[in-house]
């Protein structure tokens, strides 16, 4: 995905006169845009700025710690995964030894290809400013290496899903393939032309064909499964379109490639199939596979963005999704630290905005824009994290350059309403969040009608997060009706669970992105007013309708609930109350003493009050989460009907003193 100083350095023809002139007076303001000079001899103008010596010694000091590093080298069976640097997936240890190494071998590329594209802009990055050979040498090996990777992604990415080996032709290009030409050319982008020898620079262009055609006969055969789906709204679908709109581009000069020319086709079949990945997007910024998934997407998407508005094709970097985008992401910050962690948001504990840092720096400074430049400046800041050139270029961007994101916001797409008392002290805003569900969510939960809940920083309701693809119990409790806010039919314990058991209870872990239509009726300074009809998502319910209402110190949910058949009816309110002391990234949240007694919850600060046209019971259970910290346990409160009905309606209220 786009990193860091590239992005700056592409982006130069729409900050770099602003960014001179900030720095200070003398600095001219007439400098030449990108298109119609030196890339690099723009570069050499910033990093001459005394204004920015600070950020620049920041990010060349991480800059040496990849020069340091060796070579990243495709590895050709597990042994050498394992001494290599790849990052590893713990599904390699759970894959059956049918699939696990081919499976392993194809993930690695696009991990190993994930660090690549950071650590190639970094080198490319540093050469420019300093003109130190040794990044220069480092930068030209790791790409000489990445030349002899004949496919980019190999065969077999599929196979953990498909529990078999690949098809004879393989299972097509994937993520390995977009990144693999994207660090050849964002680095050849930002080096000077006489920086890459010959045959280097013939290798890439070798590879950059071979890859262009694989790309358009896997679409041609729809060998991938997103092509044969026509997924077109999947990250898998958008890297390897994104890697050919590049190439193409590159192998044309850098120019839109005229009609009739060697790369017009290909270069138009991407852009029209980027376009239709845009377009399966919310107009409002909302990404359909959550968060986490977003930024990689939208990361990759900002290359060949910017490289075809500096060609002259806008199409991309002019489309509703990617200029209201900055919004959407603002948004997923929470009081106290949270992120508002729906979908698969791996990055969604306390403090997980310092995952999200650079997609911040990148949006301000390639899209202008003002949320994401607000956020910067108020919040990833505070987190220490300058060592981006990207976010160091943003940081001279005036105040009045930045916009805070209103309030409140309900995205239709995505079914989420979100809202916050303020943006000015974190520790003393509320926040609450609400989803519903739409056909289009990927990536998505069991979450349906799920409520968030902040209130001066502090994490009243809570929902348990994601962990890692290969935790044992990531359906089970994490993704399942059992780590959210939910109604849960039948009283069986998620821990020990099967499938069949979930499904047999009537909300099946496969999470078949069911629709459940959300409705704001209110939505103000002083709180909101909304409703979620999940009838239509569990198959053994007749109807399931959520009314909330909320302000900043209180919370009152109306559930109503018909079942098809008599069955226990059970409520999980997920609570931000650590069963032990829990650290997170150097503080400490205080272990919550919580009492519970019929129709009455309280906890240090608040209570929780629950009453229903049905006989209730209640329990406290323990519970995972990776939401207040990494491997932590929360208390949660459980209220069900006594005994088996057809119909409940219970009032829920939470009031915080």
């Amino acid at each position: 995905m786009v990193r860091h100083f590239s992005q700056f350095i592409r982006s130069c023809a729409l900050v770099l006169p602003f960014v001179l002139s900030a720095c200070h007076a003398q600095s001219s303001p007439t400098a030449p845009s990108v298109v119609d000079g030196s890339r690099h001899e723009l570069l050499r103008r910033v990093a001459e700025d005394p204004a920015l010596t600070g950020e620049r010694d920041a990010f060349l000091a991480r800059a040496n710690k990849v020069l340091a590093l060796p070579v990243i080298k495709r590895p050709y069976s597990l042994e050498e995964l394992k001494a290599s640097r790849i990052s590893w997936d713990p599904r390699y240890a759970t894959a059956d030894e049918t699939i696990r190494e081919v499976f392993a071998l194809a993930r690695s590329d696009a991990m190993a290809l994930s660090a690549i594209v950071r650590e190639t802009s970094d080198l490319a990055s540093a050469y420019a400013i300093t003109d130190r050979q040794d990044y220069l040498v480092r930068l030209l090996a790791q790409l000489d290496e990445l030349t002899t990777w004949d496919p980019l992604q190999r065969p077999g990415w599929s196979s953990f899903s498909t529990r078999k080996p690949p098809p004879p032709g393989g299972d097509g290009v994937w993520l390995a393939t977009g990144r693999g030409i994207q660090a050849c050319i964002d680095s050849l982008d930002m080096l000077p032309a006489d920086a890459v020898p010959t045959e280097l620079r013939e290798k890439i262009t070798a590879m950059l064909k071979r890859e262009v055609v694989r790309i358009e006969d896997d679409w041609k055969t729809k060998r991938p499964w997103y092509v044969s789906g026509d997924a077109v709204y999947s990250n898998q679908w958008a890297f390897p379109m994104a890697g050919l709109v590049n190439a193409s581009l590159w192998l044309s000069g850098g120019h839109v490639p005229d009609p009739g020319s060697a790369y017009a086709e290909s270069y138009e079949f991407g852009m029209t199939n980027l376009l239709r990945t845009l377009d399966s997007q919310g107009k409002q910024g909302e990404f359909v596979e959550g968060p986490v998934y977003a930024v990689a997407t939208v990361g990759i998407l900002l290359s060949p963005a910017d490289l075809c508005a500096r060609a002259g094709d806008r199409r991309l970097i002019d489309h509703p999704f990617l200029k209201n985008f900055p919004s959407w992401q603002a948004h997923l910050l929470q009081p106290g630290g949270y992120v508002l962690n729906a979908f698969d948001c791996g990055f969604g504990a306390r403090g997980g905005l310092r995952h999200f840092a650079d997609i911040y720096s990148d949006l301000a400074v390639m899209l202008r824009s003002p949320e994401a430049l607000w956020v910067l400046k108020r919040y990833v800041r505070q987190g220490g994290r300058e060592d981006s050139i990207n976010g160091a270029i943003a940081r001279t961007l005036p105040d009045s350059d930045a916009r805070p994101p209103a309030l409140f916001a309900s995205y239709p797409m995505t079914t989420r309403v979100n809202w916050r008392t303020n943006w000015n002290d974190d520790d003393i805003a509320s926040g609450f969040w609400m989803r519903g569900g739409d056909s289009t969510d990927r990536h998505d939960h069991m979450d349906r009608g799920h409520v968030n809940f902040i209130v001066d920083g502090r994490a009243i309701l809570i929902e348990t997060g994601t962990p890692g693809y290969g935790d044992p119990k990531l359906a089970s409790l994490y993704r399942s009706v059992a780590g959210h806010n939910v109604l849960q039919v039948g009283d069986f314990d998620p821990a020990k669970a099967t499938a069949a058991q979930f499904a047999a209870g009537g909300q099946p872990l496969d999470t078949t992105h069911r629709e459940a239509p959300l409705t704001v009726t209110r939505l103000d300074v002083e709180g909101g007013e909304a409703t979620a009809d999940m009838s239509a998502v569990y198959p053994a319910v007749k109807k399931w309708i959520r009314h909330v209402e909320w302000t900043a110190r209180t919370l009152v949910v109306r559930d109503e609930v018909e079942l098809k058949q008599a069955d226990v009816a059970l409520f999980r309110w997920h609570l931000g109350s650590p069963v032990k002391d829990v650290r997170w990234f150097g503080g400490l949240i205080n272990k919550e003493d919580v009492d519970l007694s019929a129709g009455l919850l309280t906890a240090p600060g608040y209570t929780i009050t629950y009453t229903s046209d049905q006989p209730l019971t209640e329990r406290l259970e323990t519970m995972p989460d990776v939401t207040l910290g990494h491997n932590s346990e929360h208390h949660t409160l459980v209220v069900r009907s006594a005994a088996p009905v057809r119909s409940l309606t219970l009032t829920t209220t939470v009031k915080v003193k």
